[in-house]
């Protein structure tokens, strides 16, 4: 530890340490005066509490601060909910967002003044944007353990989301990104719906779509982790290259990354189709397709 406070223009250290600092180049000190109080920027604050529907405080939750959709500070809140921000302001609208699991909530066009605090609660709910039940032809009994892929059917390339119909049948995706997806139910060597269903999600609206359907063959299904040769158990993304195999991004600290396209540090690991469901692919080690579709 050392000491520099270049009153004589050199780094002596004024510590017992004598750890001296050199000059290097054209490096050297010039006299000049301390800003005033009313000289130095002042950022603005914000602060609050983060809540559940129920009025629970979320601890450890992710609060972020965006201008124009460009993040620009973020912070997590202590074990009562509560958060602090500051940032240099400047002039324009602010949007205040916290996401604690499937919850989501937040405060848009915010106006911030420098030297000055806000106080913002944020109270988060379930972010649902399409759910539903699926049911056998008899309209009663419901299809259970039924896989429902929602392909993004817009232009761009999204990756694939899941979710996995309950022992009453229901699904349900939280914060689909707006726009078109068709819907397609699976099990093992089986699909229901294959040119697949086509819903338009929109914008912070709550969607329903039921679906009947013969009831599928009962199938076996096995959970992947990092003991199974994952690099990590966190898979961010699934997607499925042109000869049908499953791409798992995940953390890790092995296999090819993305080079860059929306998905550094993940990593890919290959898995057959029919390893998704539970048999063992010799492919794990292949690496995708140049046109393969990427993350975002």
């Amino acid at each position: 530890m050392a000491l520099w406070n270049f009153d004589h223009g050199d780094a002596r250290d004024s510590t017992p340490n004598r750890f001296h600092g050199q000059f290097w180049g054209d490096a050297h000190c010039v006299p000049a005066s301390l800003p005033s109080p009313g000289e130095l920027p002042l950022p603005a604050l914000i602060s609050g509490t983060v809540v559940n529907e129920t009025g629970q405080p979320l601890s450890r939750t992710m609060v972020h601060l965006e201008q124009r959709g460009t993040p620009l500070a973020k912070t997590g809140t202590d074990s009562q909910g509560r958060y602090q921000l500051a940032v240099a302001a400047v002039e324009g609208d602010y949007n205040l967002v916290a996401r604690f699991g499937e919850l989501r909530g937040g405060q848009w066009n915010l106006r911030l003044e420098p030297g000055k605090r806000q106080v913002v609660d944020l109270v988060l709910s379930e972010e649902v944007s399409l759910e539903g039940t699926l049911l056998i032809l008899d309209g009663v009994t419901p299809n259970t353990g039924v896989l429902v892929e929602a392909r993004w059917a817009g232009p761009g390339v999204l990756p694939l989301a899941y979710a996995l119909s309950d022992e009453q049948g229901k699904y349900r995706f939280s914060d689909l990104r707006p726009g078109p997806y068709r819907l397609r139910c699976q099990v093992p060597g089986e699909d229901r719906e294959p040119a697949g269903t086509l819903v338009e999600v929109e914008s912070a609206q709550r969607q329903r779509v039921d679906l009947r359907f013969p009831p599928f063959k009962k199938g076996a299904w096995r959970t992947r982790t990092y003991l199974d040769g994952l690099a990590s158990s966190q898979v961010r993304a699934l997607l499925r290259d042109r000869d049908g195999l499953l791409w798992l991004a995940t953390l890790g600290h092995h296999h090819g990354d993305l080079d860059g396209h929306g998905c550094r540090r993940q990593y890919l690991h290959c898995y057959s189709v029919g390893d998704y469901q539970g048999q063992h692919s010799s492919a794990s080690n292949r690496r995708p397709h140049r046109d393969q579709p990427r993350p975002r």
